[in-house]
């Protein structure tokens, strides 16, 4: 009776035990990966409100340069480069030549070695103070205006896949044909590459003339230059 008791006792307490032991189900590890997304979506805001803060801070840079190469940039310097080293022009006739005569006030005037600089704050200004009425002006008084780098290729072409028949001329008999055929074109010269006879380099006199040429073409010798042959010479600043 004790024994019989005592293995109830014993099942009661297994059973007991068994009951109080998880059920399977319950004994398999959390599904963990449920709450996995959400420190994702965490991250990513957080991911995402930084770029955001870095995209923001990028464009108020961006935005903020161009004020500064404007003032920049709104500085001409021409240099006027002496005939004979040995003549020294005074500057108040330098003054009165680019005002009275070419209605062009400098803005200043500063010397060096070779000559002077002609300073202005307009960009109409240094097309008038390196034209060709200007260089006979300022070669009456021992004076010769030198053309900046990046003025000189935005007044320069490059002709490209010209056909050979053209390419074969010399530069002069290709300048006077662009002069005949564009009267309003002013150009300085022609300059062929190497050998090649496929492309030329062309320098106009004016700034105003090569936009009018990139949109419009050319022509010359019975023929028609398109835009797509035509090249702006590109200058890059060191």
């Amino acid at each position: 009776m004790s024994s019989r008791e005592g293995g109830q006792g014993r099942g009661g307490a297994g059973h007991t035990a068994r009951s109080l032991l998880p059920t399977p189900v319950n004994s398999r590890p959390p599904r963990l990966h449920i709450a996995v997304p959400l420190p994702r979506r965490i991250n990513t805001t957080t991911h995402q409100n930084t770029t955001q803060h870095s995209n923001n801070h990028s464009t108020n840079n961006h935005n903020t340069r161009p004020t500064y190469n404007h003032t920049k940039n709104t500085t001409f310097r021409i240099q006027l480069r002496k005939i004979n080293p040995n003549i020294t022009t005074d500057k108040q006739k330098i003054f009165e030549t680019t005002f009275k005569d070419l209605d062009v006030p400098l803005t200043k005037l500063t010397e060096n070695n070779s000559g002077y600089y002609a300073i202005t704050d307009e960009a109409a200004a240094v097309d008038k103070l390196t034209s060709s009425k200007t260089t006979d002006l300022f070669k009456k008084i021992n004076l010769r205006p030198i053309i900046p780098p990046d003025i000189r290729a935005k007044r320069t072409i490059f002709i490209r896949q010209l056909h050979s028949s053209i390419g074969k001329l010399t530069p002069e008999e290709i300048a006077r044909e662009i002069k005949t055929q564009q009267p309003w074109a002013k150009i300085l010269e022609v300059t062929k590459i190497k050998n090649y006879t496929h492309v030329i380099k062309v320098p106009f006199s004016e700034i105003s003339i090569t936009p009018k040429i990139l949109q419009n073409g050319l022509l010359m010798f019975n023929t028609k230059i398109t835009p797509s042959q035509i090249e702006l010479e590109k200058y890059t600043y060191i």
